[in-house]
């Protein structure tokens, strides 16, 4: 029985999405019902499935019969997304026995080689529970790819627009994981250097995970003389010219809070000059004024926030 055909039980129709393997939306859920312990049971449930078809994967029952090229060691399957930092692919990894995300980029010197191998070494140190599973790096025919744990969910950009502001409570606990991811990033002496929705994504477990290490960088290597980012994610200083830091990471991601909240940016401005002139004129959009159901400590931290930081 498919999801569609379930029931009309709420429910029930959320124990056959998990039984069919698609993804559950369980913020929409939990607003549709009140049987808290049956949810949570529910969702439970959810992770002990995916860790079942995950182990079946790793089991090397999932290893594909055909391929659109070779990586490497790599089978690369079907592209998955793309962006400013390159392609992503769906692979196969054979020493692994597992199927993972490859993300792929051109690189013509080798001194970028060098640089790209040596951060993606720093990544793959980092195990924390939000942060997405480096397993591997290498340069093949000019193309710098680095594969990794391979997230079944939806981007946080996707779930906003698709059901618009979060609630509070959970915008709350977001950041407080994203606070962890970075703060295991910043321990190994890397900046992100891209935070924003969607570069985060949610499981299908619930788990919230930081993606996208493509404009990651040491902190003692971060200077650019070239802008690179999301305009309205990065920080003043950054946008007149300094290297990005741990400083900016925290400022992009209380953007993105401020933008699941509201679902619009702290300063309204289409252009760099405007961005620049809106911070230097501190016209910045009100957070209370936006979502009159905001705690006064949140709003406060908001305040003092910007007030440091232009």
């Amino acid at each position: 029985m498919t999801a569609s055909n379930a029931p009309g039980n709420p429910l029930e129709k959320l124990a056959a999405r998990i039984a069919d393997d698609e993804p559950v939306d369980w913020r929409s859920a939990a607003e549709k019902t009140t049987t808290d312990p049956i949810l949570a049971g529910l969702r439970e449930l959810e992770q002990v499935a995916h860790g079942f078809r995950h182990a079946q994967i790793s089991n090397g029952k999932d290893t594909p019969r055909s391929s659109r090229f070779k990586f490497g060691t790599l089978t690369v399957i079907e592209p998955i997304g793309s962006g400013s930092q390159g392609e992503v692919w769906r692979a196969y990894d054979p020493l692994l026995d597992l199927q993972v995300a490859l993300k792929l980029r051109k690189i013509e010197s080798g001194a970028l080689s060098h640089q790209f191998l040596e951060e993606a070494r720093h990544l793959a140190r980092v195990r924390q529970a939000n942060i997405v599973s480096v397993y591997g790096a290498a340069v093949h025919d000019g193309r710098a790819g680095i594969w990794t744990e391979l997230i079944r969910g939806t981007s946080l950009a996707e779930l906003l627009a698709r059901h618009g502001p979060f609630p509070v409570e959970e915008v709350r606990a977001i950041g407080v994981d994203l606070c962890h991811a970075l703060a295991a990033v910043h321990r190994h002496g890397l900046v992100h250097g891209d935070i924003k929705l969607e570069n985060v994504m949610r499981e299908v477990s619930g788990r919230i995970v930081l993606m996208d290490f493509g404009a990651a960088r040491e902190l003692d290597r971060a200077h650019s003389s070239v802008i690179s980012g999301s305009l309205h994610y990065l920080a003043p200083e950054v946008l007149r010219g300094e290297s990005p830091s741990v400083s900016s990471d925290l400022y992009a991601l209380g953007v993105l809070l401020f933008r699941l909240l509201t679902g619009e940016y702290p300063y309204r401005a289409a252009t760099l000059a405007d961005l620049m002139q809106a911070q230097d004129t501190q016209k910045r959009v009100s957070l209370g004024e936006l979502r009159k159901d905001t705690p006064a400590w949140l709003a406060q931290i908001g305040r003092a926030s910007c007030r440091e930081r232009v």
